[in-house]
């Protein structure tokens, strides 16, 4: 979704469009929006049943776009538009001031040194094959790119993540973060609690499992930025969350991988990276097995 975005609208720094109260923090947003789509989907659904001219619904439609429009305009501010001319100013590292007139799409193009489009995401989903997969209708732009998962094992996605990182490259990952986890002393490891101990049984789902039972699914996006390697496989890795700089660890995570096997579904990276060329063959020949819209996979994108 991020590619989407980047191609279709560009960038910006962020003393072009700086954050907002609500961008900082956004659960009431997020609550006042969600409730208004919801308002306006069963209104359009009723529209629908009631047989009015595609026209007419789409008039209507057209209105409830303004009006979240609005909403976002005055929480969120008016970002630039992708062809708006922008100034960019700075100071390079010996102090030198530069003044940059440019717009949003060309930002990202020609000064950033960044091509998101070359990144995609491997998924460990055990319920499934090897291959790429999409999600039914998970999209953030009409005629944008679909949602891309490459399915592989865990090992895979570990292989693709440490070369990023030995390369000094962060790795975006997505997880299902509530489980064992500890925010208070930053921990993720599934060894932080012994059930067997306090009640005499465990829990015994396996990752496939826990999926096809609705028991996980991936909720959270974080930031993988070290890895602990001994005898040539991970111990632990070291996590950045964005929830604030709380704490003795500052906001960081410290996950076992015992963890990250168990509950680490998604790794963003590009085809450097990828030990097992198949992987980036299913990526590019775009032969796309669809799952439903209400898969686990799609819970975060």
């Amino acid at each position: 979704m991020v590619v989407n975005l980047v191609t279709h609208f560009g960038l910006v720094p962020k003393t072009v469009y700086p954050d907002s109260a609500s961008s900082l923090s956004s659960s009431r947003l997020n609550y006042f929006v969600n409730d208004k789509l919801r308002e306006f989907a069963l209104i359009l659904r009723g529209l629908k049943k009631s047989e009015k001219s595609e026209a007419s619904i789409a008039a209507v439609k057209e209105k409830m776009l303004k009006e979240i429009h609005t909403i976002l305009s005055l929480t969120l501010g008016v970002p630039p538009k992708p062809d708006d001319e922008i100034t960019w100013e700075y100071k390079d590292k010996f102090g030198n001031f530069h003044s940059i007139k440019t717009t949003p799409k060309n930002f990202y193009k020609k000064h950033l040194g960044f091509d998101a489009e070359n990144y995609f995401s491997l998924i460990n989903d055990p319920r499934n094959t090897p291959g790429l997969y999409t999600v039914d209708k998970l999209g953030n732009i009409e005629g944008g790119k679909p949602i891309e998962y490459v399915n592989t094992s865990s090992t895979n996605l570990k292989k693709a993540a440490i070369n990023a990182i030995k390369n000094n490259e962060p790795v975006f990952f997505g997880s299902d973060v509530g489980k064992f986890e500890d925010t208070k002393i930053g921990l993720l490891d599934v060894d932080s609690w012994d059930y067997k101990l306090g009640f005499g049984t465990a829990i015994n789902l396996t990752k496939k499992q826990r999926l096809a039972a609705g028991s996980s699914a991936m909720t959270h996006a974080m930031v993988l930025t070290g890895v602990h390697i001994v005898d040539g496989k991970p111990v632990r890795w070291k996590v950045e969350n964005s929830w604030g700089e709380y704490g003795e660890h500052k906001g960081y995570f410290v996950m076992s991988d015992k963890w990250f096997d168990e509950f680490v579904f998604q790794v963003v990276t590009n085809e450097t990276y990828i030990e097992d060329k198949t992987l980036v063959g299913y990526w590019k020949n775009k032969d796309y097995k669809v799952l439903p819209y209400y898969d686990p996979m799609g819970a975060l994108a």
